[in-house]
């Protein structure tokens, strides 16, 4: 893996575990992130990915284990404090205000800034709405977008504070093939800037297609890790999206 110049990784997760009562939802989960680089996590509904992108950005409380992002410890600060380390992200099912405009939710990511980075911003919301191609619908009201549009609008409003560590939680949910193959034409752009990515997606063609290298998990574990095509391949992941008796079959 490439790194950053001082040899340290972005993003160090060390047994990370996250419980709910019994349920282990994450257990004993360790990887690394280097800057510039694409990840991925796949595994089946329930696998605890999205829990896992919840506790990097500490709003589902820790277990046990420790974070580090670019050599400093995150583990127990609070979320809009993780968010101004540069670490920005979408979630799993679509978080907008609609008593606000598109425009004004995409101005909220760059509130969540510290003040000092917000005076420091080159990328305006106007240029980011373009790129995501949000512009046309700015005026409007989140409710009057289709699905796929309001996910480009959180995207927007992820990358327009300009973070180092972008967490997309199945990004392209509800669009067709082109509008997929749209994210994934911005997700290489964006690490052509530099940007650093983990992307939780069920579209396993786009993870193959788009991630530098992949995690597999299965009921809060790691259970592989490496290349994309050798990790959607690994019998321990095929089994877990398929079952075992469909997977020997």
């Amino acid at each position: 893996m490439t790194s950053t110049d001082s040899g340290v990784p972005l993003l160090e997760l060390t047994d990370i575990a996250v419980h709910f009562g019994g349920v282990k939802a994450v257990d004993g989960v360790s990887i690394r992130l280097d800057e510039g680089r694409i990840y991925g996590i796949m595994g089946a509904n329930g696998s605890g990915k999205s829990t896992l992108l919840g506790a990097v950005t500490r709003l589902n409380p820790l277990t046990r284990g420790q974070m580090m992002f670019d050599g400093v410890e995150f583990t127990r600060l609070r979320p809009h404090r993780v968010a101004h380390l540069g670490v920005a992200r979408t979630f799993q099912t679509v978080r907008l205000i609609d008593d606000r405009t598109v425009r004004d939710n995409v101005q909220l990511g760059v509130d969540t800034v510290t003040r000092a980075h917000r005076h420091e911003l080159t990328t305006s919301v106007d240029e980011v709405m373009e790129r995501v191609g949000i512009t046309a619908v700015q005026r409007m009201r989140p409710s009057e977008l289709s699905y796929g549009m309001q996910r480009r609008v959180e995207i927007a409003r992820a990358i327009v504070g300009q973070p180092r560590l972008l967490l997309l939680d199945e990004p392209t949910a509800g669009m067709n093939t082109a509008e997929r193959d749209e994210v994934s034409d911005l997700m290489r752009a964006l690490q052509s800037e530099g940007l650093t990515q983990l992307l939780v997606e069920h579209d396993v063609q786009m993870m193959v297609d788009v991630c530098d290298y992949l995690f597999g998990m299965n009921q809060g574990e790691l259970i592989a890790q490496g290349e994309p095509e050798a990790v959607v391949a690994d019998d321990a992941v095929r089994e877990s999206y398929l079952g075992k008796a469909a997977h020997d079959a």
